[in-house]
């Protein structure tokens, strides 16, 4: 049962005939890795950011606040957590509505310009 003339093992090109044996390092596993690429005020920054878009996409586009044509849930407290998410969503890129007054387009314009800043940067820092 000698493996050798089975299969053919190619042989290195050069060797000492030395072999270094380390212990392998415990592996740890930690569930927040993914927050690594950035500091933690920045990411308090973005998420700050974030709802402070969702307040003024909230004030542009909820109908409790005038106006006629909207995608946000009705009743305020649903058109805030509405906005919220929306504001949220851009960050993993998956929005599924679109704002209807000019006003909210130009909110979403400018928060989806600063989350691709950001998810760039946040891919860079990653290498």
């Amino acid at each position: 049962a000698n493996r050798t003339e089975n299969v053919h093992f190619a042989m290195p090109y050069y060797s000492l005939g030395y072999v270094l044996v380390v212990k392998a390092p415990q592996q740890f596993f930690d569930p927040f890795t993914f927050l690594l690429p950035f500091d933690l005020w920045l990411w308090i920054g973005i998420l700050v950011e974030c709802i402070i878009v969702a307040l003024v996409f909230f004030f542009v586009e909820s109908p409790a606040c005038g106006a006629d044509d909207s995608d946000l849930v009705e009743g305020k407290v649903m058109s805030v957590l509405d906005a919220v998410y929306w504001s949220l969503s851009a960050l993993t890129c998956t929005l599924d509505k679109a704002p209807k007054a000019w006003g909210g387009k130009l909110v979403m314009l400018g928060h989806g310009w600063f989350m691709l800043i950001i998810i760039s940067a946040y891919t860079a820092n990653l290498a």
